[in-house]
């Protein structure tokens, strides 16, 4: 079946509880000792959504503004508004460079209600058209140069919203796909020459795969869908459950080709060399076409030496960081050494992207 992107979907809530107990208690009083010292205003916000309430969180700088401001959105599971503290560095950066910061805790996660495995990537497109309405109305807000970042499988969830030509001022693509099924066979393909597999049991879990994704597409029930996976091979017999199996079927055609395609305004696009979950050559392909058709002559692409999906530092053969206790070190890493836990650079040239482009 098609892979999982950004997988915080494996711990779910529980991550806070190992957040809090872990960090706070063993780390808190080294961190005070270093803290940053970038000043920010936190504001919290509701706005509705369809027939969700969504807790949302502005940072801003000091001062009266108006500021240029930044959409976070979020990769694939169970994100709240600061992804357990892996935007942490990235917000402070951005709200000391002069930019207001904008994210939010998916729906049915934190306080929000609802449920994000109801949500198709468009669904998850007119949710950002909406909070961009709540910053346009205020003040404290530039409200012509509201920006993009996001991360993995927001790549398919970005380009949507350009549903105007300048419906946004820029966008920031971070480890994106551009093709689930085509991505989903990249990851299983990694995943299992990291388990030692051979080519040829490769090449069979992948075709296995595309039968699975043809069943995806038919007016099956899940124990039907429950029963295939059940039976076929060994590497490939893992069930989702209904409520993801839900989520896969409304979304397992997403192709950002062609919404990319229509994108006008400022690009950026970061990927990580040793990304185990994108086909990053792949991805690239389509960000130089889009720099290339004329259309768009501002597209940045930077590819960080020995990183990984999560632009953190890694060696090729690391596997990708899709288990809790990898997520736990990259989350504890973080809290230690904030932005010098990523690649080398990856905040700063992010940062200096956006401030050369639209602080003044």
């Amino acid at each position: 079946m098609a892979g999982v992107i950004y997988q915080f979907a494996k711990i779910g809530t529980g991550l806070a509880k190992v957040r809090f107990f872990t960090i706070a208690l063993l780390l808190i009083p080294l961190l005070t000792s270093c803290a940053s010292g970038v000043k920010m205003e936190r504001e919290d916000l509701r706005f509705h959504f369809e027939t969700d309430e969504v807790a949302g969180v502005l940072l801003m700088p000091e001062g009266p503004g108006p500021f240029p401001a930044v959409i976070l959105i979020h990769g694939d599971g169970e994100i709240t508004w600061d992804s357990y503290g892996y935007y942490k560095p990235l917000q402070q950066a951005m709200v000391e460079a002069g930019f207001a910061v904008l994210s939010w805790d998916k729906p049915g996660i934190g306080n929000s209600t609802g449920n994000w495995l109801t949500y198709s990537m468009n669904d998850r497109a007119n949710l950002v058209i909406e909070a961009r309405k709540l910053l346009r109305d205020r003040v404290d807000i530039r409200s012509n140069t509201i920006g993009l970042w996001g991360i993995s499988q927001a790549g398919w969830v970005m380009p949507e919203t350009f549903v105007e030509a300048d419906a946004f001022a820029f966008m920031i693509a971070v480890s994106p796909a551009i093709n689930w099924i085509q991505q989903g066979h990249y990851m299983m393909s990694k995943r299992l020459k990291a388990e030692g597999y051979s080519q040829d049991a490769i090449s069979g879990a992948i075709e296995a795969s595309e039968k699975g994704n043809e069943y995806l597409g038919r007016d099956i029930l899940y124990r039907e869908y429950v029963e295939y996976t059940k039976s076929s091979q060994p590497c490939c017999q893992t069930v989702m459950s209904q409520d993801r199996w839900e989520f896969v079927r409304k979304n397992v055609n997403s192709d950002a080709s062609k919404s990319l395609a229509r994108i006008t305004v400022p690009v950026l696009a970061i990927f990580g060399e040793f990304d185990n979950n994108v086909d990053v050559e792949d991805s690239v392909q389509y960000f130089e076409k889009l720099r290339s058709a004329g259309n768009n002559l501002d597209v940045t692409i930077k590819t960080f030496r020995s990183a990984n999906h999560s632009i953190m530092p890694a060696a090729s053969n690391d596997p990708a960081m899709n288990n809790e206790m990898s997520i736990y070190k990259m989350l504890m890493k973080i809290e230690f050494y904030g932005a010098d836990a990523f690649a080398p650079g990856y905040i700063d040239y992010t940062v200096k992207w956006m401030t050369e482009r639209f602080k003044n």
